[in-house]
């Protein structure tokens, strides 16, 4: 791990040190009316084409108020997965614009306005609320000042990487467990390799006619208790985790980024994947209300897996799920 740690490192010092000739794959992408429409609500967006990074302006959205009334209905969802003697625990993957290398994020001229600190700052007060109402999540933010950084996303997909997810999962278990993170992350083998081509690697290619590279970054090999990624998978007999999420845990509809395989390893169990791409907040986890799946009393952890992009601060979709 320490020499996986070592060369994300070094690769972030080139990515910053190129930042001298930096400048965008092209100038239509800055502008939203040069944009095709399927990505003009997503747009404008910044690019810096010497470290390959591109952010879309809906990410730069501080979107994670947490009202009074969002904190009752967490009260309440969380209740109603204790009477079913489960304990519910989010994974929120953390805003993408933190873990931009500092050298290509001046480079591309984001709005006067936008506040690196307020969407820090913004994250981490929900998910203090979160832990506040009695569900466990671990602040990942805090991963954008560390080594992992410029590794945890993809520079031209909005999605965690594999050991994004992964390093995720190791801070979920130490949150839950209240132990120290580092025994489990070093124990996490990222000998394989993963190849991503990026859907705003896609952008580019639609707006400017040339695509940019396929990202290759280092995908964890495990070697777990069980994991099983069907939607509805038959019942067994043992206690087991279920992951319910969006894309970030069924990229391409499966599990590209092994976050289930993450989960069944470090806590040492079956998983059981949930997840649905474009479900938004409520629609996996209604699904696997529906489905009948606590009715067993099986499940004794759900994670719940939330982006950045649909944070749970939206009323009409947690009445929803309540």
């Amino acid at each position: 791990m320490k020499s996986l740690l070592t060369s994300m490192t070094l690769a972030t010092a080139v990515a910053c040190t190129s930042g001298v000739f930096a400048k965008p794959y092209c100038a239509e992408l800055s502008e939203k009316t040069q944009l095709p429409k399927k990505y003009q609500k997503r747009g404008p967006f910044y690019s810096d084409a010497a470290s390959g990074w591109i952010i879309g302006h809906d990410q730069l959205k501080l979107n994670f108020e947490v009202t009074d009334e969002v904190t009752a209905l967490w009260r309440s969802i969380n209740a109603e997965f204790e009477k079913h003697g489960a304990k519910l625990v989010v994974l929120a993957a953390p805003p993408r614009p933190l873990f931009v290398p500092a050298d290509a994020l001046n480079q591309m001229k984001l709005p006067d306005d936008f506040s690196l600190t307020d969407l820090q700052d913004g994250f981490s007060a929900y998910i203090t609320s979160l832990n506040s109402a009695g569900i466990i999540s671990p602040d990942l933010s805090k991963l954008a000042h560390g080594q992992i950084a410029s590794s945890y996303y993809f520079a031209r997909d909005t999605h965690w990487s594999p050991m994004g997810a992964a390093i995720s999962v190791a801070h979920l278990k130490a949150a839950i467990d209240q132990t120290p993170v580092k025994d489990t992350i070093s124990t996490i083998n990222a000998s394989q390799t993963y190849e991503e081509k990026g859907s705003l690697a896609g952008v580019v290619k639609a707006t400017c006619g040339t695509r940019p590279k396929i990202e290759t970054v280092p995908s964890p090999q495990y070697a777990q208790k069980g994991s099983v990624a069907s939607l509805f998978a038959d019942t067994e007999s043992e206690d087991a985790i279920a992951l319910v999420g969006t894309s970030f845990s069924d990229r391409y509809q499966r599990d590209a980024y092994q976050v289930a395989d993450a989960l069944s390893f470090v806590m040492d169990a079956t998983v059981e994947n949930y997840s649905v791409t474009g479900g938004g907040l409520a629609g996996a986890m209604e699904t696997f209300i529906r489905n009948g799946a606590m009715k067993d009393g099986r499940f004794k952890t759900v994670v719940w897996e939330a982006p950045y992009s649909t944070p749970l601060t939206r009323v009409a979709g947690l009445r929803q799920i309540l």
